[in-house]
């Protein structure tokens, strides 16, 4: 869970530096993204159906 945070911290850094506008709402959207990956391959370690895990079912 920890490294989730890393990729949010690089859009905001590149907002900061200036590259990225609106780089608050990109790491929103990247957190999103990574936590429902994590949440896919937790349910996928525990053999669950793909359309459980696709809607976060356990």
């Amino acid at each position: 869970m920890l490294w989730s945070a890393i990729p949010a911290t690089v859009v905001v850094l590149l907002g900061a530096a200036g590259v990225l506008p609106d780089a608050a709402d990109w790491a929103l959207v990247v957190n999103v993204l990574v936590l429902g990956v994590l949440g896919y391959q937790s349910l996928s370690e525990r053999r669950r159906p793909v359309p459980l895990r696709i809607l976060g079912e356990s």
